[in-house]
């Protein structure tokens, strides 16, 4: 004979449970033991067991996440370990560099003394070239001003010249309109 759902609602009670069960649904509805009542019993019983396994899983994941925090953990020491002989070896071959270092700029300092007093007596030359360059285009500035004002004066009157032709020009040139205008109008109203 086939299991019906109510079997399975009674599945691991004792037989007063079962029992009880059973009266439970014939008083709380007349109807077939795979009704909806027997149904909705079985699937709030499923609902049950899965919230009562919600501790147990969660208490896997908290044991999972601590022995992955834990190996995080050592990871990182194994890291900081490795990053601190590292360090370490970089600061000692920052020490012997800057030593080195040192010694050549000790060295370094000296030369630039000697060509610093080499630059300064070519300064100096240099000093006086330009004393002399600054006098003469001073003088050359002076020049070219006089001349450009020459030129200024010589350009405005060049304007004014042939502003004037201009004017002769449109003067002739109105006067020619009319006297032909005067003769077309002669000849034609006559």
């Amino acid at each position: 004979m086939d299991d019906t759902c109510f079997d399975l609602l009674c599945k691991d009670l004792s037989a007063d449970e079962a029992k009880l069960v059973r009266k439970m649904m014939a008083e709380w509805s007349d109807g077939d033991e795979n009704g909806f009542p027997v149904q909705f019993a079985l699937l709030t019983r499923v609902q049950w067991r899965a919230a009562a396994s919600v501790p147990r899983s969660v208490d896997q994941s908290r044991e999972i996440l601590e022995r992955t925090f834990s190996e995080h953990r050592q990871h990182i020491i194994g890291f900081v370990k490795s990053f601190e002989e590292a360090t370490e070896a970089k600061l000692q071959a920052l020490e012997k560099s800057q030593t080195a270092q040192a010694r050549q700029a000790g060295e370094s300092v000296e030369t630039l003394r000697s060509q610093l007093a080499e630059v300064r007596a070519v300064a100096k030359l240099m000093e006086g070239d330009l004393r002399t360059g600054a006098v003469e285009w001073h003088r050359a500035h002076q020049q070219f001003e006089t001349e450009r004002r020459k030129l200024d004066t010589a350009l405005g009157a060049m304007n004014q010249y042939w502003d004037l032709q201009q004017l002769v020009f449109t003067g002739l040139l109105l006067l020619a309109a009319c006297g032909i205008g005067l003769l077309i109008g002669h000849f034609v109203w006559r």
